[in-house]
């Protein structure tokens, strides 16, 4: 193949984005729900398998949990000059930790990373301290309910 045509898809510089927390080798999956938690400016944020968000929370205790919230969308419906009285044009579901999956042993906080991925989904594990060999495996799907 050769290289496209500048004019109609000018190059870009410093637009890439070193995955993070993964144990996977070779390609990673792109455009897919759990992308936020690949990159480092993500890891903090929501993801979004449907009908669920999660998220990680850090404890104070040396651990950290996987936090859900399924609260009710929010609906923006268009007017007549964009998408029409009828039709959402956007809608946004606020963040709302209402139950959270963890563990009571000492976790390191923020050590956790993708040890497998699929076309709908991945397992998530979080770590104890080295030697102590715990883990927690999270396995998330899109349409989780």
């Amino acid at each position: 193949t050769d290289v496209p045509d500048p004019t109609i898809f000018p190059p870009m510089q410093g637009h890439f984005l070193q995955p993070v927390h993964s144990d996977i080798f070779g390609p990673k999956g792109t455009n897919k729900f759990w992308t936020n938690w690949l990159v480092a400016s993500g890891e903090d944020m929501a993801i979004f398998p449907m009908p669920y968000a999660l998220k990680w929370r850090e404890l104070n205790v040396g651990s950290s949990e996987l936090t859900v919230s399924h609260g009710p969308p929010i609906l923006a419906y268009g007017t007549e000059a964009d998408t029409g009285p009828d039709r959402v044009r956007y809608y946004l579901t606020p963040f709302i930790s209402e139950i959270a999956l963890g563990a009571v042993e000492e976790f390191v906080m923020g050590d956790y990373a993708v040890v497998k991925e699929g076309i709908f989904g991945v397992h998530v594990e979080t770590r104890g301290p080295a030697g102590t060999g715990r883990k927690v495996t999270y396995p998330i799907f899109s349409g989780m309910a």
